[in-house]
């Protein structure tokens, strides 16, 4: 296997507009160029999920081979309702989810969003408790992705924490 990636996307209702239109076009412009030597999956979040799935969208819930079939239903995902922006911003619920999810061998996890959690747990609670979920992974980077918002010193710090890559997009 060449890499398993992870994309992590924010789909509250801060998104809508022109930031849900980046967090698409970023997200399947970079599964595009996945080969089929790579893994994939894709989970969206936001409050319209629900507290039983824990705010979480998952595509799949598993990371699948990059085949022009699976990153066809990845982009047809990605730019569907499945990221339709609304309710509040849950990113604790939905990063402990995904950190439970994923393989210890992921190589990249991508976190796009505005940035500052508002449901589930608050900017300060994730960064406590981040750490904790992040030491599973064996050598992964975490590249949080800021898409304008307030929550860049948020993206920042956890980014940071996890010795991965902040990009303010």
């Amino acid at each position: 296997m060449q890499g398993k990636f992870a994309f992590v996307l924010d789909a509250s209702g801060s998104m809508y507009g022109s930031r849900i239109a980046t967090v698409r076009a970023e997200t399947t412009a970079t599964i595009a160029d996945l080969t089929e030597d790579d893994e994939f999956d894709c989970v969206a979040f936001g409050d319209q999920f629900g507290s039983a799935q824990q705010y979480s969208n998952f595509l799949w819930g598993t990371l699948l081979p990059a085949t022009d079939g699976n990153k066809g239903t990845a982009t047809t995902w990605v730019n569907g309702s499945a990221t339709n922006p609304g309710g509040g911003t849950p990113s604790y619920a939905c990063l402990k989810k995904s950190c439970q999810v994923y393989p210890a061998d992921l190589d990249k996890m991508f976190f796009l969003s505005d940035g500052y959690p508002n449901t589930s747990g608050s900017a300060s609670q994730i960064l406590a408790d981040f750490p904790g979920w992040w030491t599973k992974f064996t050598d992964c980077e975490l590249i949080c992705i800021c898409i304008g918002g307030g929550g860049a010193s948020f993206m920042q710090q956890l980014a940071a924490l996890a010795g991965g890559t902040y990009v303010a997009a």
